[in-house]
């Protein structure tokens, strides 16, 4: 709490940075308030599973709090802008030179687990990529040598996202279909079952 209150002072009433480790271990945010007195904010939350985030010394470790501790994840891959975590300040070949979707270095926080598990590593089968394949030479977008210029590898890039939003777009219908069903008949058995209930006393009160 004093490394806390101590950065607070330097930075006035601004919020605490939230890649500086100075969260507390509940996921809440600490700011200044007006007054002068240290406020809690709303608890974060991942952006993927909801669970509560987490922020302390133990990123990626073999615990509950590894997996629930908090990092930022880009929608857009940084490196498609030419700029790199490891090269601060240096822009070298960038796949884009404006986003496509307009998201250029916005983000969004999620847990370690969604985000190094699910995030950084889709599973792709061998099927999958041969779809893949299929599509990108379709499209257009397939190369026997590589050429000076990064225009066929924007494209691949913007088709594969293409996919996910249609795949997502159409389990989610199809989830949300399934769920509308099993509401439907959970409430059609819980009036059978009333119905029969309220005949057996009927019955017994005969």
């Amino acid at each position: 709490m004093a490394r806390l209150t101590a950065l607070l002072e330097r930075t006035g009433n601004e919020t605490v940075d939230i890649f500086q480790n100075c969260r507390p271990l509940s996921g809440r945010a600490l700011s200044r308030h007006g007054d002068g007195n240290l406020m809690m904010t709303k608890t974060e939350t991942c952006g993927v599973c909801g669970c509560r985030l987490h922020r302390g010394r133990d990123y990626a470790a073999a615990s509950v709090a590894g997996r629930s501790h908090a990092t930022r994840h880009h929608y857009v891959a940084e490196r498609f802008f030419g700029r790199s975590a490891n090269r601060r300040g240096e822009i070298r070949g960038r796949v884009f030179v404006r986003c496509p979707w307009g998201a250029e270095g916005k983000s969004q926080v999620f847990c370690y687990e969604c985000h190094e598990l699910v995030l950084h590593n889709p599973v792709l089968l061998p099927e999958d990529l041969k779809r893949l394949r299929d599509l990108v030479i379709l499209s257009g977008l397939s190369e026997r040598t590589k050429p000076a210029h990064v225009r066929k590898l924007a494209g691949r890039i913007e088709l594969l996202h293409d996919i996910i939003e249609a795949g997502l777009g159409a389990v989610l219908r199809r989830r949300r279909r399934d769920n509308t069903r099993l509401e439907r008949t959970g409430a059609a058995a819980s009036h059978r079952k009333r119905s029969v209930v309220g005949a057996g006393r009927s019955t017994a009160g005969r």
